[in-house]
């Protein structure tokens, strides 16, 4: 948001910010790029999207990490994923 216009700018809307907003998703690794530190990633819904994976120790397919603003940022385990 800028103070001289109050624009919220292309990545927010006014209930929800990809930057700011406390929502994370669990999705499971399909596809991995070790070579970029990337993983395709699948939710519940089967949509998928390109999640970084550098702040996650090793990552292979089939696990579920915790992702926010399309960063992994925890590997859930158990009951939880």
């Amino acid at each position: 948001m800028t103070l001289e216009t109050g624009d919220l700018g292309p990545a927010c809307r006014e209930d929800h910010c990809i930057t700011c907003g406390d929502e994370a998703v669990a999705m499971r690794v399909v596809k991995l790029d070790p070579a970029r530190g990337l993983a395709l990633c699948e939710n519940d819904d089967r949509e998928r999207t390109t999640v970084e994976t550098a702040l996650v120790d090793t990552v292979d397919v089939g696990d579920v990490l915790l992702v926010h603003a399309a960063v992994a940022i925890q590997r859930l385990e158990g009951a939880a994923a």
